[in-house]
């Protein structure tokens, strides 16, 4: 396996973190926390009948099909006291104006409502953004809902500024689900 850090973490009153590559036995447990995640983090943007018909179920095929992928994306997770709580996706930029050997993505970062406010985004975010540099990239840019205010003031507090090249978009589609675009230089 891929460990990334393992280190105590006495001040939170919990034995360990381990941020490590993503395996494919992880996809129930990185369903879980992308569901839940998506359920706190949204409440108040997306309608509640959205947040409600998102299933562990669904995501659970969904990330068996991406973990099980050859490819240059990559998802870490974050583990507390050997539970994931959160996990980050990267790899090349998809959009098309965006060169992907020279930019990568963040293509989502989610964390358990619970661990909020207690710097493991940073920690998994920082160990991302390593990554990328480490792949040659030379800039990054994600995607997040405009009105995810919370979402939006971590990633300016990661360097992250506003993209004025590129205008919003609907998320896959969905008008009332309006996107904004990020970018930082690595």
């Amino acid at each position: 396996m891929d460990y990334l850090i393992t280190e105590p973490i006495p001040q939170r009153g919990t034995s360990s973190v381990t941020l490590r590559v993503a395996q494919l036995e992880d996809a129930r447990q990185i369903a879980e926390v992308h569901v839940a995640t998506w359920q706190a983090a949204y409440r108040g943007i997306l309608p509640d009948s959205t947040l409600d018909e998102v299933s562990v179920e669904a995501r659970t095929e969904l990330w068996q099909e991406r973990l099980s992928q050859k490819g240059d994306a990559t998802t870490l997770v974050l583990l507390v006291d050997g539970k994931i709580v959160g996990w980050i996706g990267l790899g090349p930029a998809r959009d098309l104006d965006c060169d992907p050997v020279r930019t990568q993505q963040v293509y989502g970062l989610y964390l358990l409502a619970d661990y909020w406010g207690q710097g493991h985004g940073k920690r998994l975010y920082g160990t991302g953004e390593d990554r990328m540099r480490k792949s040659g990239a030379t800039e990054a840019i994600l995607w997040v809902l405009r009105d995810n205010v919370r979402a939006r003031r971590f990633y300016e507090g990661q360097g992250f500024s506003l993209d004025e090249t590129r205008s919003e978009q609907a998320y896959q589609g969905d008008p009332s689900m309006i996107e904004v675009r990020y970018r930082k230089p690595l």
